[in-house]
């Protein structure tokens, strides 16, 4: 066994990594069933499947709660698939399939006729449409809409004139490939990420690398019922490309199979977001200012575990070491610098929930890569902080946030994947 064989050859230099107590907690821990991390993917999953909404199959976020959210139901759509395989159990498998097929019905921009015919949000309006402006449904086609309202301001069934960049693509595309017509829908997925890249995805600075922005939106200038893409291409008004947004596509795209659109988005990690000095990767670039930034909230740099896993995933399917590299020093800076102790387990800062969340599943695919016992012990430590806030302080998992919870289900898969194995 995998966990056993590396436990054997801890070396004396991992000692000094890791305080003794974590140390000592988890090589005994390492030994021993694993089924508490299953329970609690079960109970994290389970939860996901009793709010999940009887209509769209889908999930909103607790701050509307009025409206089907891209972002949290995809989140939740990939970790119940994984869940299903871990644990065995196809409810969860149904539940993600009928959520990722309700989107393709529903949210998808792959028929023209079809989608035209819908009642938009957009401008700050309802209303119906007539079509989009010539050359500007190929800047649009193959990504999903942002949010749905099954009512709002009295018109039924609205579709909100948005795109996530960090949904052009799904966390769902295995799921996509087993549906019958998963030919065309993957074509037509392909044609949004090398359409209108100019201004979705230009250069940053006067570099040679691409980074793809953070909103594309739908307007009506004219007031002619026909639609076409704002240029601002912008989040909340400011035109940034962010670091997530753009590592969180490395997978997709692989999945797509757009190897080299992929080994694009890890390059500009590597030339643009990444300090040079630390190891840790800038949350944003400033399009307007023309440099990186540090972006939320403070001076630590933004969800640095999730940009590691895409790293990490561009190097299993490139085997460049460079990708390997980058990753490894961006989560030992996470390590260094985030990782604190609460009662003998690790939470990572600033935003515990959050970072804690998406540092586990890149230190767990960090240790399948590299088997350093570490990125293992850390990353079970900070899954034990995750169980241990499941009721307290979150109180049914934090005011009933599916967002939340489908992130928390994604770390404790990644160690179930490792620990069942």
């Amino acid at each position: 066994m995998r966990t056993r064989k590396y436990l054997i050859f801890i070396v004396t230099s991992l000692l000094t990594v890791l305080p003794s107590n974590i140390i000592a907690q988890n090589e005994n821990k390492l030994l021993i069933s694993e089924n508490i991390y299953l329970d609690a993917a079960m109970e994290l999953g389970d939860y996901l499947l009793k709010v999940q909404d009887k209509n769209t199959k889908s999930w909103s976020m607790v701050w509307n709660e009025e409206a089907t959210d891209a972002i949290v139901s995809f989140y939740a759509i990939g970790s119940l698939n994984r869940l299903s395989k871990v644990a065995n159990n196809s409810k969860y498998f149904d539940a993600a399939i009928e959520s990722i097929t309700w989107w393709l019905e529903n949210m998808f921009l792959g028929d023209k006729d079809k989608c035209k015919e819908w009642i938009w949000n957009f401008d700050n309006k309802i209303a119906p449409i007539k079509g989009w402006n010539e050359g500007e449904w190929k800047k649009c086609e193959g990504a999903f809409l942002s949010q749905y309202y099954p009512q709002k301001d009295g018109y039924s069934n609205v579709r909100v004139g948005s795109i996530h960049m960090r949904d052009g693509a799904t966390l769902g595309v295995e799921l996509v490939k087993k549906l019958p017509n998963a030919e065309m829908i993957i074509k037509s997925m392909k044609k949004w990420y090398i359409s209108d890249l100019d201004n979705k995805a230009p250069f940053s600075g006067n570099s040679n690398h691409r980074g793809f922005l953070t909103m594309q939106s739908f307007t009506d200038r004219n007031n002619d019922g026909f639609l076409e893409i704002l240029e601002e291409y912008s989040l909340w008004g400011s035109r940034h490309q962010s670091a997530l947004v753009n590592a969180q596509m490395i997978p997709d795209l692989i999945e797509l199979g757009l190897i080299s659109q992929a080994e694009e988005r890890a390059e500009w990690l590597l030339e643009i977001m990444q300090n040079k000095i630390n190891g840790n990767l800038y949350e944003m670039f400033d399009m307007d200012k023309g440099i990186q930034s540090v972006g939320y909230k403070s001076n630590f740099t933004f969800a640095n575990g999730q940009v590691a896993e895409g790293l990490l995933v561009a190097y299993e399917h490139t085997n460049k070491k460079k990708y390997l590299d980058a990753a490894l020093l961006a989560l030992d800076w996470l390590i260094k610098t985030q990782a604190h102790i609460d009662n003998n387990v690790v939470y990572f800062t600033e935003d515990k929930v959050y970072r804690t969340f998406s540092a586990v599943p890149a230190l767990c695919k960090a240790y399948m890569i590299t088997g350093r016992i570490d990125y293992l012990i850390y990353a079970k430590s900070a899954g034990d902080w995750i169980i241990s806030q499941m009721k307290t302080p979150f109180d049914g998992f934090e005011d009933k946030n599916a967002w939340t919870v489908a992130e928390g289900l994604e770390a404790i898969v990644s160690l179930c994947e490792i620990l069942n194995n």
